[in-house]
């Protein structure tokens, strides 16, 4: 079904500096109006930019901008036209849970990759990759099928150097949720020709895998795509996923290591299962939003910072049931393909306790910084969008709250979903300046309407304050966040060390 929610998804582009003596700084660079969705709840809000463009989908639409000057250079168009001249489900069903990719190993230039469901029966996963750099060009066009009797649902789509990787949840009549990895014909999918496969596998293991995306210009060379998934509350699983597909029998998905942490939240989302519900707290209403706890969010980054491979993600938990107090623990993973260990790990919340954060995407730069951005929302603050971030000069374990980016107007009381992702990535061209896109909820008024912002921030610096640092289980250290009015929304910024 349906339904009509007031919020708003927003693109912006940052820029983050700092020194090893001083905190990291934020320039918001762009902030540009966005996509005026149709109130399809959640929107799901997902974009990417490419050479010279930035396109952003939201459940059924997308638009491409002028990543440079934010202006719209294709107004919002219904998902599915990009199948149009494919024909079958692709073409007449507008299904959403979108994906978009920038493939900026493919030459010259880069490709766009752009992705969604057909729920039919049986389902299909629509691929539409670009012939040029420029999203409003010509397409090659695929439709794959799912088998009979499955409807997947929460994709999630990675670009690696020999496939474009993808996870599902899949739902049967008479069983329960499982997963789904899929491997995609990459190379022949780039130049419109039959693709082989697909090759699959289902393991057994918890759903919500996430299927490790390509960042930089060190490709991972040889190496299988890499699949993360939380286990149990206490730790992380990684797979690796080695496709071969010319003999898909001898592909391979397989458990390589367990990655234990210190138990930050107060339960797991499945037991008690309230957590699994609506949480997340807003101003003047009864009404919560779902959170998703205890699962890895949408991105899982794969970079190479000066000869050593990373992972980083996050999740969702639970720091407090009594108020319910969300937060978003970050995860570093090194050596994923050799020696697999957690480098680094810790929650980033609201020293206060009062605001819930959740919804994070994160990403690395090629300096090994990272940026994290997230929704925010209390009893006392609209759901909005803050972020974080730390310089890979900075204390193992630690980042810093930076502080608004979007400041929400009203809150969501006719629905409790809330979009399962956000996007944090980098600009292909040179590897410094994030793009985020993420939800808020912008007026009171009825309707869904999302934004690309578009303004010019001077640099600001944020101190962390030591008296604001907590400890949590397991002993890692929180920044205190600085003084400043939650917003939230897409934004683009840099952070590479000059």
């Amino acid at each position: 079904m349906r339904v009509r929610e007031c919020a708003a998804a927003i693109t912006a582009m940052l820029w983050l500096a700092g020194t090893a003596a001083a905190q990291p700084a934020i320039t918001v660079l762009q902030n540009f109006d966005g996509i005026p969705a149709d109130g399809v709840a959640p929107p799901n809000t997902i974009g990417k930019a490419g050479a010279t463009q930035f396109v952003q989908w939201v459940n059924n639409k997308y638009a491409i901008y002028d990543k440079n000057t934010g202006q719209q250079v294709q107004p919002p168009q219904p998902g599915n036209s990009l199948w149009k001249k494919l024909g079958g489900p692709c073409a007449t069903m507008n299904n959403g849970e979108p994906m978009v990719e920038y493939d900026k190993a493919a030459g010259p230039g880069g490709r766009w990759v752009l992705a969604q469901l057909a729920l039919s029966d049986p389902a299909y996963y629509c691929f539409a990759v670009s012939q040029t750099t420029d999203a409003r060009g010509s397409f090659y066009l695929y439709a794959f099928p799912f088998p009979a009797g499955m409807k997947p649902n929460t994709p999630r789509l990675a670009v690696w150097t020999d496939a474009y990787y993808a996870s599902f949840n899949i739902q049967q009549v008479g069983k329960p949720a499982a997963p789904m990895v899929v491997a995609y014909d990459r190379s022949h999918m780039l130049l419109g020709q039959t693709a082989l496969g697909p090759v699959s596998r289902q393991p057994a293991a918890r759903t919500n895998f996430l299927p490790a995306d390509f960042d930089g210009t060190r490709q991972p060379s040889g190496e299988p795509d890499f699949y993360v998934e939380v286990g149990a509350s206490t730790y992380l699983s990684l797979w690796q996923f080695r496709v071969d597909f010319a003999n898909p029998n001898n592909s391979t998905f397989t458990h390589t290591a367990t990655l234990p942490f210190s138990v930050f939240s107060v339960g797991c989302s499945r037991n008690p299962p309230v957590w699994g519900n609506p949480v997340i707290p807003q101003p003047n209403t009864s009404a919560l939003l779902l959170a998703h706890p205890e699962q890895l969010m949408y991105r899982l980054a794969w970079r190479n910072v000066n000869g050593t491979e990373h992972l980083v993600a996050n999740e969702t938990v639970i720091l407090s049931s009594s108020p319910v107090v969300a937060g978003v623990v970050w995860f570093d993973i090194v050596n994923p393909a050799t020696n697999p260990a957690l480098a680094q790990y810790a929650p980033v919340s609201d020293p206060a306790m009062v605001n819930s954060y959740w919804t994070g995407s994160l990403a690395q730069d090629k300096d090994g910084d990272i940026a994290l951005g997230f929704n925010a929302s209390s009893s006392i603050l609209d759901p909005s969008i803050d972020l974080a971030g730390r310089l890979v000069s900075d204390q193992p374990d630690t980042m810093t709250l930076l502080g608004p980016l979007v400041t929400g107007g009203g809150a969501q009381a006719n629905t409790s979903k809330w979009g399962s992702h956000a996007d944090m990535s980098l600009d292909p061209t040179d590897d410094c300046v994030f793009w985020f896109t993420g939800e808020y909820v912008r007026t009171k008024q009825t309707g869904l309407r999302l934004e690309h912002a578009n303004r010019q921030f001077p640099l600001q610096r944020v101190p962390m304050r030591a008296a604001g640092r907590r400890r949590f289980p397991g002993g890692k250290p929180q920044p205190a966040a600085p003084a400043a009015t939650t917003h939230h929304g897409t934004t683009d910024f840099n952070w590479c060390q000059a």
